[in-house]
Formats: C-alpha cells, sequence, structure tokens
C-alpha cells in the first residue's frame, strides 16, 4: 500500500508568490490498484507524482509504502522500488545505446554493479522473447541504436524497461501525451496489458479523460492540491465522459478561465 498521511508543501515560501499546494494531504492506493488522475494544469497532479518519487521533498506529513517510511529517501533509493515512465519517450532510454544495451541495464537497476560483464548473449534470447510480447518487431531491432526508433516504439522499450523487474509501484507520467493517436491506442493496450500480467500498483496521470475512464480502477480529480472526486470499482465505471467534463467545464468558470 501507498500511504500519503498530512503532506504539506508549499512553493516559494515566504515570498509574495507563495503557494501552499499541498495541506494535510491524505493519500491511500490499496496494493495493486490502478489509479487514473486527471485535473486540469497546476492541480498537483505532477507534484504529487514527484512527491511520491523522491523528486520533491514534502514541508511536513509522511509518505509510506508497504508500511516502509520512505519519506527521507533520496530520489535514487525510491527508484530502486518505484519505476516511471515520463511524458518525452526520450527520457526512457539512452538514444546512444542500443535497444539490447538500454535492457541490459534496466534488467540491472536494481542490483549492485561490480566488474562482471554487464551484457551477455544469454540476455539475447530472454530480451528478444520481451520484445516479442509487444508486438512492435522490437525484437528484431536488438542491434539498433534506441535514438533511430519512432516515439512510440520508444515508449514501449521505456515501458518494459520500467516493469522488467516487477516495481512495487509504477508511477504514468502522461506517458502517452507525446504520441499520435494510433501509437497512443497502442501504449495504453500495452500499459494495460503489463499492469495486469504482473498486478502492478499503478498511478496514472494523464489529460485524456478517455483512457482515464477505460483504464483502470479508480479515478481521482485534483483541483488546487484537493482531491474533488475519489470513484472506484462501480462508481467508476458507472462514469460517463460528460460527467468528467461538465465538472472540468465548472472548475474552468469558477476560476475565470
Amino acid at each position: 500500500m501507498l500511504r500519503l498521511h498530512h503532506v504539506d508543501k508549499v512553493y516559494f515560501g515566504g515570498t509574495v508568490n507563495e503557494n501552499s499546494l499541498f495541506r494535510g494531504f491524505d493519500l491511500e492506493v490499496e496494493r495493486g490498484s490502478f489509479v487514473s488522475i486527471v485535473g486540469s494544469n497546476g492541480s498537483g497532479k505532477t507534484s504529487l507524482l514527484n512527491l511520491i518519487c523522491g523528486t520533491l521533498a514534502p514541508d511536513a506529513g509522511q509518505i509510506t509504502l508497504d508500511g516502509q517510511d520512505i519519506t527521507r529517501w533520496p530520489e535514487y533509493r525510491r527508484a530502486r522500488r518505484i519505476s516511471r515512465v515520463f511524458q518525452d519517450p526520450a527520457l526512457g532510454s539512452c538514444q546512444n545505446l542500443t535497444v539490447f544495451e538500454n535492457l541490459s541495464l534496466a534488467a540491472r537497476r536494481t542490483q549492485s554493479y561490480n566488474l562482471r560483464r554487464g551484457v551477455t548473449e544469454r540476455d539475447r534470447a530472454r530480451f528478444g522473447e520481451l520484445l516479442a510480447s509487444l508486438d512492435m518487431g522490437l525484437e528484431h531491432r536488438l542491434d539498433q541504436v534506441t535514438g533511430t526508433l519512432s516515439g512510440g516504439q520508444r515508449q514501449a522499450l521505456a515501458l518494459l524497461m520500467t516493469t522488467m523487474n516487477t516495481p512495487d509501484l509504477l508511477i504514468l507520467d502522461e506517458h502517452t501525451a507525446a504520441l499520435d493517436p494510433k501509437s497512443s491506442q497502442r501504449i495504453m493496450a500495452l500499459t494495460d496489458e503489463i499492469i495486469k500480467r504482473h498486478r502492478l500498483t499503478t498511478l496514472m496521470v494523464t489529460h485524456n479523460l478517455r483512457f482515464a475512464l477505460e483504464y483502470g480502477d479508480r479515478l481521482l480529480m485534483m483541483h488546487e492540491g484537493h482531491l474533488l472526486r475519489d470513484d472506484r470499482g462501480s462508481a467508476k465505471e458507472a462514469l460517463v465522459l460528460d460527467d468528467l467534463l461538465d465538472q472540468f467545464n465548472q472548475i474552468s468558470i469558477e476560476y475565470g478561465n
């Protein structure tokens, strides 16, 4: 279980631009849950992910993962348990390395590095099988430089790299936003397949309301560091797109947008 308890986060504290984004923020995510998070720009979605991953430190409160307090853990230490796929496909892999070399690094991400060989031929067959499961022909491109792949292929590779060691928590940070519609559909289908196969606890921030409704078992809507709605199970299944659009429009009217 992921738990945020009474978390505070203030930007530009003590200045005229002070912004108390989170005040006593609470959130619990059950193990195995797939949570979609939506909200307008500035609602706190990305800040929430950064607090969980350690990119940001809370000013107060506690963050625990499976009962272990990770509040003061640095980002690199949390990365052994938390995997993140970013919006930009270029951030999920090293463009100057081959697909094989990227996968080799990812396979050893949670291990200690020493003077043994980092790349072995034994890995080639294993990586080929993993890539074949993506059904994008990448199993035939193990020796291709990653920077020459398409955006959809790189994001599929990043998704595979972040989940091949079965993380305790998967973070999807608008991971389809930079892709064309066809690639977005393919990556979301792959995402859902991988999450279900490994039963991953997942938080997905997205601006695509249709994806938020179609995938996952829980939906959160955020605004200015608060949860406006929290729908799960049958309540989420009963949601329709117009419900969310109407609420977004009402928020925009109230705040002068």
